[in-house]
């Protein structure tokens, strides 16, 4: 076990929140709920804070990208956050990014092959931290509310489409961002209910995993093409 610094958080406040590591095993990546201000390096051997990166707000996920050269994150739980962020390890640079007035809320979600950085919206939406722009875009799923379809995770594969399960709807969705082409899957129970998505790259097609959190489903989705 390693015990992990929390710089101005209480004793036994809730958990140290998402984390992610370096390829290489090297570091480890987190806000730690907060704590301080800015996304953490650290020391997995020995749980020290190495070095942090602050920036507005609180992120709710980290991630890390394939080849550990950047950082990004979401907005905090609920559905009214609307920034983003990206870090640039290499050279220091954080970049913050928000959608105006329109709560986008972005929480988990993971890099594609071109830098950009992909999350499951809390409103219903995909969005998209367009690095190269330096905006958040919002792409809204061909799917019913039933009552209301919300997004907790989306998951981009080697193509660059990107993948999520609706938390209180029965679709899991595809997305083309280059024709903007959606292909909705309907889910065999009444709930996707995706919090996190994991994509095996080996097979081909790509073939997507996920667990159902309402009823303790692992679910395999095996498109044909």
């Amino acid at each position: 076990q390693t015990h992990l610094e929390r710089p101005g958080v209480a004793v036994n406040s809730p958990g140290i929140g998402n984390m992610d590591m370096m390829p290489d095993g090297s570091s480890a990546w987190s806000n730690l709920n907060g704590s301080a201000g800015g996304v953490k390096k650290i020391d997995p051997a020995t749980g020290e804070i190495l070095a942090n990166y602050p920036f507005k707000g609180e992120s709710y996920d980290s991630i890390i990208s394939a080849d550990g050269r950047y950082w990004a994150g979401g907005s905090p739980g609920g559905a009214e956050g609307n920034f983003a962020e990206r870090l640039d390890i290499q050279t220091g640079e954080m970049l913050e990014v928000n959608s105006g007035a329109s709560h986008s809320a972005p929480k988990r979600g993971g890099f594609d092959p071109f830098g950009n950085v992909w999350y499951g919206g809390n409103n219903g939406e995909i969005v998209e931290l367009d690095a190269k722009a330096r905006q958040l875009r919002e792409y809204v799923p061909p799917i019913p509310n039933a009552p209301y379809t919300d997004f907790y995770d989306a998951m981009p594969d080697k193509n660059g489409e990107v993948w999520a399960g609706a938390m209180h709807g029965r679709n899991f969705v595809r997305f083309d961002p280059r024709t903007e082409r959606w292909i909705p899957y309907e889910m065999p129970e009444p709930f996707a209910h995706d919090r996190r998505t994991w994509i095996d790259s080996s097979t081909n097609p790509i073939t997507v995993w996920f667990v159902d959190s309402s009823g303790g489903y692992l679910v395999r989705v095996q498109p044909l093409q």
